[in-house]
């Protein structure tokens, strides 16, 4: 599904939610919050209930327009990385799931739409070397285990162990390498992160690694694969 695709169906989901909203209920001014965007990239104000899945609909529905035009964030300079950070801990305030771990919705093929990490988009590199297909990362915590893999052209994977060390962040220890898709390399002990998972719904997942990385990934399958 297309970006403009998502954008549309979360902001016509958020129409929706309001509407259906109980018209009888009165709401008070502090208990309102209005939002807005730095350097005139985003002027629209939402004003709804606080944590309502109105409210958290339309922060998703920005977080994903201003994601759209930089290609998962290859292109994006610091100004957009900065401004597209402030919109993902925006969602990450009002998360529905803050045990995420405990949560079955963790378990499923993401689809990556936004990262910083300059190692996945391969932003050093020239354009015919980075992975231009889609990237997905599979979580089972029935095993504890993660599979990122890449599509095209490479077609590469890594899989890691995960350990718990809080309700919702994992250490990870990479355990091996698929070149090509074909090519089984065993990871050294030294390559292992850390992954905390700050917002969780039914179809998008913010996570922030031990580097300072953010990721936003959108669900593809739910269930558990590994």
């Amino acid at each position: 599904m297309s970006y403009a695709k998502e954008v549309s169906i979360i902001s016509m989901n958020y129409k929706f939610n309001r509407f259906s909203l109980n018209k009888s209920r009165s709401y008070q001014l502090n208990s309102h919050k209005q939002l807005g965007y730095p350097n005139g990239r985003s002027s629209r104000a939402i004003l709804v209930t606080a944590n309502s899945p109105a409210y958290r609909a339309e922060l998703k529905a920005d977080l994903l327009s201003l994601i759209k035009g930089v290609q998962r964030g290859v292109t994006a300079d610091e100004s957009d990385r900065a401004i597209i950070d402030q919109a993902a801990s925006r969602l990450e305030k009002v998360s529905p799931n803050k045990d995420s771990l405990a949560s079955p919705l963790i378990n499923g093929k993401w689809r990556l739409v936004y990262t910083t990490s300059d190692s996945i988009l391969g932003s050093k590199k020239p354009a015919p070397f980075r992975p231009w297909g889609p990237i997905y990362q599979y979580i089972d915590t029935s095993k504890m285990a993660a599979l990122n893999t890449e599509t095209a052209p490479f077609f590469n994977q890594v899989r890691a162990e995960l350990t718990a060390t809080s309700k919702s962040s994992v250490n990870a220890q990479f355990i091996f390498f698929k070149i090509l898709g074909l090519i089984k390399v065993s990871a050294p002990a030294s390559f292992k992160g850390t992954l905390d998972t700050t917002y969780l719904d039914f179809d998008m997942r913010i996570s922030r690694g031990d580097k300072g990385n953010i990721f936003v990934l959108l669900m593809e399958e739910q269930g558990c694969f590994l």
